[in-house]
């Protein structure tokens, strides 16, 4: 689904997954350039998210209450957990 999404009044076009296959699908396969995605949470907890399928090199962004608690350089193709210790509602 396409949406927008706003942190800190920053507005950003995005496509949403909210159905469990579209989380577990996230940007695998998709060309460059990959359009922005978001995952957002009814609760807050520690996320974890690899880029195995993904080619494009991402930064993914960990939110939590409309603030950044952490951004990961993920590594395209790998299978690598990455993530804040902190918990996140919106990746």
């Amino acid at each position: 689904m396409s949406d927008i999404i706003s942190i800190k009044g920053q507005i950003f076009p995005t496509l949403v997954a909210v159905t469990e296959l579209e989380q577990q699908q996230g940007l695998m396969g998709k060309p460059w350039p990959p359009p922005i995605m978001s995952f957002p949470y009814h609760t807050a907890a520690p996320r974890r998210f690899w880029m195995q399928n993904t080619i494009s090199a991402l930064d993914i962004i960990f939110c939590r209450s409309n603030n950044v608690v952490g951004i990961f350089h993920g590594e395209p193709l790998s299978t690598k957990l990455i993530g804040p210790d902190e918990p996140s509602d919106l990746v």
